[in-house]
């Protein structure tokens, strides 16, 4: 029944889209471009408040062969000494509502940091959340919906997470919050530009409809599968623009991701959360990273 709704919804969706937005469009950027084998009881993140800054991280693909680690790629041998780290230093892993409830009182713990990862590849299944379980961490998955299994509308070259993974994650563990990565906003066109950008020679109308129409059907499918509210949004690439962000507000989304690099302070606007990359698995340039969000061991 469930997949009958599902494939319903989406022929309504993506065929009988008739949703309209009074945004105006308006032009220009939006300013943005190993642990042993015993099994831990939980985080034992410092609780007590008194640092105005935190770290938000986000992560691509996860792979087990290092010949394959290039580009955003860490191993999960990297990735499991950096979350050991996180944990043998006392960090606290930051949810969407804890992060919220930080926020709005104007002070983050001692030590905190957000986990975040983009596109929804099943490495994260099969490798990180192994990871992630041991040690009770918190993180937010954005899949970019139109590649998940049987929706895929690009030639994909890694696998993705499908539905019931992501619906297993939140159910067993309660550590995984999910956030939408659009549904196929997430490539260059041919004339080198993003999607997410005003197309030469499309109208304001139609950008606004064609914009509001993938945000709205990632966030409605995403919410049907997972049975979650879905209120984050990271942009492809890091980029968007003033009318996109209004679209996406006027559609639910409260938290709105970027690729900016610099900490999340109470003064940052949630439409525009700035996040590190993570793109070595090096100890010492994990530790640069987090020293930006206050104190590091």
């Amino acid at each position: 029944m469930r997949t009958l709704a599902f494939f319903l919804v989406v022929g309504l969706l993506l065929v009988g889209f008739t949703g309209c937005s009074s945004i105006q469009h308006q032009k220009g950027a939006y300013a943005v471009e190993s642990p042993g084998d015993q099994e831990f009881q939980g985080p034992r993140g410092n609780l007590r408040k008194g640092n105005t800054r935190t770290i938000v991280l986000v992560y691509h693909n996860i792979v087990a062969d290092a010949s394959k680690a290039a580009g955003s790629s860490l191993t999960v041998k990297e990735f499991a000494e950096q979350m050991a780290y996180l944990y043998a230093n006392n960090y606290q892993t930051l949810g969407l509502e804890e992060l919220l409830t930080y926020y709005n009182g104007q002070s983050f713990p001692e030590k905190s940091v957000m986990l975040t990862f983009d596109d929804g590849y099943q490495s994260f299944y099969t490798l990180a959340y192994p990871v992630l379980k041991k040690y009770g961490f918190r993180a937010t998955i954005f899949p970019i919906v139109g590649m998940t299994p049987g929706l895929e509308r690009q030639i994909i070259w890694n696998e993705h997470l499908t539905f019931h993974e992501l619906r297993t994650m939140i159910k067993e563990s309660g550590l995984i919050d999910i956030g939408s990565h659009t549904y196929d906003l997430h490539y260059y066109r041919e004339d080198g530009h993003p999607a997410i950008q005003r197309q030469n020679g499309e109208s304001e109308e139609d950008y606004i409809y064609r914009i509001t129409k993938d945000l709205r059907v990632s966030k409605d499918i995403l919410e049907l599968q997972t049975d979650q509210r879905v209120t984050a949004l990271a942009w492809p690439y890091g980029l968007t623009n003033q009318t996109a962000v209004q679209i996406a507000k006027e559609l639910g989304y409260r938290f709105l991701f970027t690729l900016q690099q610099q900490p999340l302070t109470p003064d940052t606007p949630l439409d525009r959360i700035p996040r590190y990359g993570v793109s070595s698995g090096s100890i010492k340039s994990f530790k640069e990273i987090l020293s930006k969000g206050g104190v590091v061991n």
